[in-house]
């Protein structure tokens, strides 16, 4: 039904992700491969690697390099806006879907035997009725059976 959509992508690697979009605004931003790396906290040579396979991917410089500080290519100019509309376009929908790190409500919980079959789940029926006004959607625990999973 949508594979119109991916008739240009050829494998899984040639989409764009919100990465590509990330690192390439923090270099336009910061003029320099070097200081992008330091505020994304990754390498100078990886990012200026993924800069160069970008670049391939998207089949069009975006950076020139002979000046420095580092200035964008006319086609640079226009990813950058695409780039913030993509960011823009992934936010609202974190926005509209309420979805988030925060609203997941998924607990994940560890115990033995003896604390997982018989005081877990009276912890958790106790922490449920003083908050009721939360919608948790799942609580997993696991419990450990002889010191195994």
């Amino acid at each position: 039904m949508f594979q119109f959509l991916l008739r240009n992508v050829k494998k899984a690697g040639d989409i764009m992700n919100t990465n590509d979009c990330l690192y390439f605004l923090t270099i336009a931003e910061t003029r320099s491969f070097s200081k992008a790396a330091e505020q994304l906290y990754i390498s100078q040579p990886y990012i200026s690697r993924w800069a160069s396979n970008f670049e391939k991917r998207l089949g069009t410089k975006l950076f020139d390099r002979s000046k420095y500080p580092i200035r964008l290519t006319e086609n640079g100019v226009i990813f950058l806006e695409y780039a913030c509309r993509f960011i823009e376009l992934e936010n609202e929908v974190y926005r509209n879907l309420k979805v988030g790190k925060s609203d997941l409500n998924t607990f994940s919980i560890g115990t033995s035997e003896l604390t997982g079959t018989y005081i877990l789940p009276i912890v958790i029926t106790q922490v449920l009725e003083k908050y009721p006004t939360k919608n948790y959607r799942k609580i997993i625990y696991r419990v450990r059976k002889n010191g195994k999973k």
